[in-house]
């Protein structure tokens, strides 16, 4: 038995005997008692001095205002505020909350979306489009920029073609399966076990090697020469001359080699059998006559299932990693070895190479890039290697960038005179980027949920445009993130370059409250595209609106002799004390309990906030009916 449940039968035994000392009897049963708490009951002791009250306890608290940008929480408006003011930390914030998440990244971070571009630091604008420079319909696709145009790899084989669309030769051979070039010259394996060859200026290809058996090679020019793979064994050599390399450990007869790259002091080749995938090295020693490769040595192993599709290194000190899951990046260490952080990115279609420009890393994801509105598109992913994310050195920010608006899959992206330029299978073909603008962009914050889990009651959001920037910007809302693209969302408010600053109602219906809120933004350019709206911030306010509590502060009679208003009367010397005792041990176990008014039938279950005591009879001439009247603040639940 409990100690509450003890109190309980004190408080019974006590009040429920039928002779108290001084043979004065009373009848419990027989008294208009006005209210109980528990077993207890009491008089009612309303006075002027002494009203009963009732009113709705306090839900809000005091608070300083800590957080990054100072103000907003601290201004006693009597909403609760959530804004945001840059993007520039990229996508893939599941929640913006920033008790769950690194403070600045859900400040600077939105959910996903698709056609925008964030990177500057206060602004959220439309990415460029792109255009058809050259349409193939192929398979398989692989595109290289060099000082002659753009080295493309076929079906139909290999061919030189200018950013204006003009092909400028063609060298057919519908076995090609890569191509890399040293600058000067192209060079190209086939699926039938050999290596054609000719100038980036004029084509003409010849046979440069063959292996003797058929099986996929795969070639790139790395530090300065020519590394080949040919089933699962590897080459080094130019012209005539060439030398298997020690493979340094057996490879299985399904082992294929999918790409080679180059690092500061070793040669990187990625390799996959069945769900099995790991990355070798090759280190490169340099003598005063000669530089000499090693054997292969494995030093990577990627998990279980995440197959490798593509390796790219940069400035000396990362390794790119594309697999069936997504992107990954890995530090070139000074020994040559890998230190491979997570998952940057995420796609359903892997990806299938890399390009880098500046502090950014372009990625090509298939058909899955978000072109917003949660529709996807053949296009890339960009990575900015100049911003770590989660306090990991080897996670980046990301977001989707430029997409072609076709079915296909982009399976290759370059760079050549200051643009991307992206290769597409299917019926696409060769596409750069353009100086105009898409038509529309999206992008869909996190869960906004201000911190707690109770309701709130949503009332408006506002939306900030750069002033004379082109095109507009619609601010939708929806209680959840549902599955429904965002564009069948509530519609808030509409923003333009004249009307740049708005607030629309989230919700006409302040009875409606709910726990989160999910916005998006819509980004339309000007009719001919050649304008962009500029977001600066938006800003999200609501009411709290947790379930209320209700607090009651009753006065009660607490003397040793108590009379109702049919004149019986009952008690004892040591009453009034008896039962306060027991009504601050019921205040000190929290215990809840039924509270009945009598006067008005009201059954509720409270528990005791505080007890106060008021003794109004002096110690003598009081007839021995010591006691006063005491005030309980009671909290319904």
């Amino acid at each position: 038995m409990s100690n509450l449940n003890q109190i309980t039968e004190r408080i019974v035994e006590r009040l429920g005997l039928n002779e108290i000392p001084g043979g004065k009897v009373f009848a419990p049963d027989s008294q208009s008692w006005d209210c109980s708490l528990g077993a207890l009951t009491f008089l009612f002791a309303m006075s002027d001095q002494n009203p009963m009250m009732r009113e709705t306890a306090d839900f809000r608290r005091e608070r300083i205002d800590t957080e990054r940008t100072p103000g907003e929480q601290s201004l006693d408006s009597g909403f609760w505020i959530r804004s945001q003011e840059s993007f520039h930390l990229g996508e893939g914030l599941r929640s913006a909350e920033p008790l769950e998440i690194d403070e600045s990244e859900s400040r600077f971070r939105y959910k996903q979306g698709g056609g925008v571009d964030p990177w500057t630091p206060g602004q959220l604008s439309l990415l460029n489009s792109t255009e058809s420079i050259e349409s193939i319909t192929t398979t398989y696709i692989e595109t290289l920029g060099t000082s002659s145009g753009i080295l493309v790899a076929d079906d139909a084989g290999v061919h030189m073609t200018s950013l204006a669309g003009s092909v400028l030769w063609t060298y057919a051979n519908a076995n090609i399966h890569s191509i890399t070039t040293d600058g000067d010259n192209w060079y190209a394996g086939t699926t039938g076990g050999e290596i054609y060859s000719g100038t980036n200026a004029a084509g003409s290809g010849t046979l440069y090697k063959s292996f003797g058996s058929s099986a996929n090679v795969m070639v790139r020019w790395v530090k300065g020469r020519l590394i080949a793979t040919h089933g699962n064994s590897v080459h080094e050599g130019a012209g005539g001359t060439w030398t298997q390399l020690d493979p340094g450990t057996t490879f299985p007869s399904g082992w294929s080699w999918v790409d080679i790259a180059e690092g500061p002091a070793a040669i990187y080749l990625a390799g996959n059998a069945g769900d099995s995938s790991a990355i070798y090295k090759i280190d490169a020693t340099a003598t005063s006559s000669a530089v000499s490769l090693s054997a292969l040595v494995q030093v990577a192993d990627m998990p279980r299932g995440e197959t490798l599709n593509t390796i790219y290194a940069y400035v000396g000190g990362f390794l790119l990693i594309g697999t069936a899951l997504g992107s990954r990046v890995a530090a070139l260490n000074a020994d040559a070895t890998l230190t491979i952080g997570p998952l940057v990115h995420l796609s359903d279609d892997g990806v299938k190479d890399f390009v880098a420009v500046g502090s950014y890393v372009y990625a090509a994801v298939g058909s899955k890039c978000n072109k917003g509105n949660r529709t996807t598109a053949p296009g890339l992913v960009r990575i900015h290697l100049g911003q770590n994310l989660n306090d990991s050195a080897l996670d980046f920010a990301h977001a989707n960038d430029l997409f072609v608006d076709v079915t296909g899959s982009c399976e290759s992206v370059t760079y050549s005179n200051d643009v991307l330029v992206l290769g597409v299978t299917g019926a696409a073909g060769i596409y750069k980027q353009s100086s105009s603008f898409v038509s529309e962009g999206w992008i869909e914050t996190g869960r906004i949920r201000l911190g707690t889990a109770e309701a709130k009651t949503w009332r408006d959001l506002r939306v900030l445009n750069v002033p004379d920037s082109g095109g507009s910007v619609i601010g939708y809302a929806n209680r959840d993130e549902g599955t429904s693209n965002p564009e069948t969302w509530q519609q808030v408010v509409f923003t333009d370059g004249t009307r740049y600053d708005r607030t629309g109602k989230v919700s006409s219906n302040p009875n409606e409250p709910a726990t989160d809120l999910f916005v998006a933004l819509e980004l339309t350019a000007s009719t001919d595209l050649s304008q962009s709206p500029v977001v600066s911030s938006y800003n999200l306010r609501a009411i709290p609106a947790p379930s209320r509590t209700r607090l009651l502060k009753v006065p009660v009679m607490m003397f040793d002799r108590e009379t109702d208003k049919a004149g019986s009367v009952m008690g004892y010397e040591g009453y009034a004390f008896d039962r306060l005792n027991l009504l601050e041990a019921l205040e000190q176990e929290f215990a809840v309990v039924p509270f009945t008014d009598f006067t008005t039938d009201e059954k509720v279950n409270v528990y005791i906030e505080r007890v106060s005591y008021t003794r109004t009879t002096p110690p003598a001439a009081n007839d021995g009916n010591n006691g006063g009247i005491a005030t309980l603040l009671l909290r319904i639940i």
